[in-house]
């Protein structure tokens, strides 16, 4: 990845490239701006980045009636401004400096009736004081370049699109309120913002230097934008020769309205063969562009057609965004997704399974997660407690809403590539297989838990209870009709294809996600925690949990420990952060016990997980719902993954010793259910030496880092579906 600094805050080229990048670039570029204005530019490291980027400057000016005092500003901020951060640039080891030039060196356009057409061979000459101070700047930077330094100049023609300023904001004003328009045949190069980013990701990410004249691939004549500009807007507006004699009246009148004919009708042109690159960065089209300058960006798909993206939709029951409480491997694996060239629509309940509260009242509510990702979250049954007929309601009404809704998203975003269906209960399955099946696409479907086998294996029903004959034809059904099936499950692979029969390339082991990235910038927010919690961690020795307080995740157990640590006087605290059905007992528990080494504390958001536990000794995980067939039952991998990284010492309460967070030798294991036990493997991490912990905690880092970094697991996912 190159790092890139804009010289130049609030411009419109500026604005438009960082935002250009943050959607197609950002795993290969990333940009900061600086301010040219208040001379604090000055003190900016500059050898922090690999390009600069010159845009800050003077332009469109009046050249008409100008003091001596305005014209030497354009040749101070036009000219000696750039010169003097191209020098800095070079000083301080920058190895590219992109400075933005203009066509404008080459004179004014030809007047109305005349031609002009600029080729590699045709000398500038500038008309103005205002191409001069461009000239100079131009001559200046590209004297400084050398072996170590590259300079790229850019003399593009007029640039244009949404929110531009210049001629072109005039002219689309002069589209949507006349009735006629003359019909002069004249010849623009044009440039729209769009190909001049992309242009500049090309140049920036090659490292190519010399001068160079980007256009758009279509000549622009001034009759034929403004009739593109009225139709694009609903209005009517004809255009004729017969109107062409104002246009020559008008350009025989001296002063502004003779300079203004002369601007709108006149000729001025590159050579196409000047602007052939060895990368193709006209991917928007004149006509294209219009609609674009027009509409914005409310037209999603023609940028991603010629940005050649494909688009996955994701049918996750339980999948949201952070800040609705979410913590999903998709939230993750969307986002490396959308870096990669893709988009990502996720179909999840607007019932939120981690607040139990509506994240929207609408049937539907589309939300933008990041570039090129979207969660679509449809309404469902509410429930309060995790089992029964609620429950079973919600699963049911996400199917049916996800369908109901699928042929709008799609004439809304586009149709599917690949569907992937992402179950812990696979209701979801039946939907995403619906989906691919209506839209002719391949189906993949992602398996979690394996459901009912662990209502089976822990006893919780019988193998001939309804809920487990009815999923359990779900499960075959899914199994037989998937093109390709992901799992997640440590050792799954045994379920899948040993007991099921499934072939072994029709399977692949894509583990839970972590951002590594995201979790490092995030370790430091520390001070943006509750001021509870931020009290409590700050004092003695901590043990954290998170995630629900369930009985089967053991939450009574350790409460039960932290009594016994109390009672022998250790100053040894324990922190519980989430919610679940077990909240208030605990509470209680507390309450009566008198615990004053325990806070149960409510959820926080994700992001802020990582400054947590990045301040614990010690991080528990108690999940033993399995005592057979391991390799069947999940453990919260988000949690997981979470303990791993943070670098603290984790506890595992498994019976079992074949799962990947056990091998890792990230911390200990103690017998699930035994306060007892648990209570005297926290005193031992207690007594060990600094380092000694230390250690488990680099096994954990190195763990998360070979199996679970998103960006590995995201080009496995992207190998696994393009193979389909």
């Amino acid at each position: 990845m190159k790092k890139v600094l804009i010289t130049g805050a609030d411009s419109y080229i500026g604005v438009s490239f960082e935002n250009y990048v943050r959607e197609y670039y950002v795993s290969k570029l990333s940009v900061d701006t600086v301010d040219m204005i208040d001379g604090s530019w000055r003190k900016k490291d500059f050898s922090l980045y690999d390009v600069v980027y010159h845009v800050a400057g003077i332009a469109h000016a009046d050249v008409g009636n100008i003091s001596d005092e305005t014209k030497a500003k354009y040749y101070a901020i036009n000219t000696d401004l750039a010169i003097e951060t191209a020098k800095k640039a070079k000083e301080q080891g920058v190895s590219q400096f992109v400075f933005m030039s203009s066509a404008i060196v080459y004179g004014d356009s030809a007047p109305y009736g005349k031609s002009k057409r600029i080729t590699k061979d045709t000398k500038p000459k500038p008309a103005n004081f205002y191409g001069d101070s461009k000239w100079e700047a131009d001559k200046g930077v590209r004297e400084l370049a050398d072996e170590r330094f590259t300079v790229t100049v850019l003399r593009p023609p007029m640039i244009y699109g949404k929110g531009s300023k210049g001629n072109y904001p005039i002219l689309a004003k002069m589209a949507k309120k006349l009735l006629i328009f003359p019909d002069v045949r004249n010849e623009r190069s044009m440039l729209c913002i769009e190909n001049l980013c992309e242009f500049l990701c090309q140049v920036m990410i090659r490292g190519e230097g010399g001068v160079f004249w980007p256009q758009n691939a279509e000549y622009g004549r001034t009759s034929e934008i403004v009739k593109m500009i009225a139709e694009v807007n609903g209005h009517r507006i004809s255009v004729s020769r017969a109107w062409n004699w104002i246009v020559g009246l008008a350009g025989r009148i001296p002063g502004k309205i003779g300079d203004l004919a002369d601007k709108a009708f006149g000729n001025l042109s590159y050579d196409q063969t000047m602007s052939k690159y060895d990368f193709d960065y006209q991917r928007v089209s004149l006509k294209e562009s219009i609609k674009l300058a027009e509409k914005g960006f409310i037209d999603e798909q023609l940028l991603s057609k010629k940005m050649k993206r494909k688009t996955i939709w994701i049918v996750d029951h339980y999948s949201s965004e952070s800040k609705y409480g979410g913590i999903s491997r998709q939230y993750d694996f969307a986002k490396e997704l959308g870096k990669r060239g893709y988009n990502v629509i996720i179909f999840s309940s607007g019932f939120s399974h981690y607040t139990h509260t509506y994240i929207s009242e609408e049937p539907v509510f589309i939300s933008k997660a990041f570039q090129h990702v979207r969660y679509v979250y449809v309404k469902t049954h509410s429930y309060g407690e995790n089992n029964g007929k609620d429950r079973a309601l919600n699963m049911f009404s996400f199917m049916v809403q996800v369908l109901r809704f699928a042929p709008q998203i799609a004439k809304k975003y586009g149709k599917p590539d690949v569907v992937e269906g992402a179950s812990v209960h696979p209701l979801a399955w039946i939907a995403a297989y619906k989906m691919a099946k209506k839209y002719k696409v391949r189906f993949v479907a992602e398996v979690r838990d394996f459901w009912p086998q662990i209502w089976i294996d822990s006893g919780e029903k019988k193998p001939t209870d309804p809920m487990c004959l009815f999923f359990r034809a779900i499960e075959r059904f899914t199994y037989m009709h998937a093109d390709h099936i992901i799992y997640s499950l440590y050792h799954g692979d045994r379920y899948l294809c040993d007991e099921k029969g499934i072939p072994k390339n029709k399977v692949t082991l894509i583990g839970h996600p972590m951002d590594c990235e995201r979790y490092d910038e995030n370790r430091e927010r520390f001070e943006e925690l509750p001021d509870t919690i931020k009290q409590f961690v700050s004092e003695g020795f901590i043990c954290a949990y998170t995630g629900y307080y369930v009985e089967y995740e053991g939450v009574n157990v350790m409460l039960e420990a932290a009594k016994i640590l109390q009672e022998k006087g250790l100053p040894i605290r324990m922190i519980f952060v989430g919610s679940g059905e077990e909240k208030d007992r605990m509470v209680q528990y507390v309450n009566d016990n008198k615990l004053k080494n325990v806070l149960i504390a409510d959820w926080i958001n994700r992001d802020l997980v990582p400054a947590l536990l990045s301040r614990s000794d010690i991080c528990i995980a108690h999940c033993d719902r399995g005592k057979e067939k391991v390799y069947r039952h999940g453990i919260s991998m988000n949690k997981i993954n979470d303990y791993l990284y943070s670098g603290a010492c984790i506890l595992f309460g498994f019976r079992y010793n074949d799962n990947e967070v056990v091998e890792s030798k990230a911390g200990l294991q103690f017998e699930p259910y035994n306060p007892v036990d648990l209570a005297e493997k926290i005193i031992k991490i207690y007594e060990m030496a600094p380092e000694e912990r230390m250690r488990f905690g680099e096994n954990g880092k190195l763990q998360t880092k070979k199996n679970h970094d998103v960006k590995n697991l995201a080009d496995k996912l992207i190998k696994t579906m393009s193979k389909i």
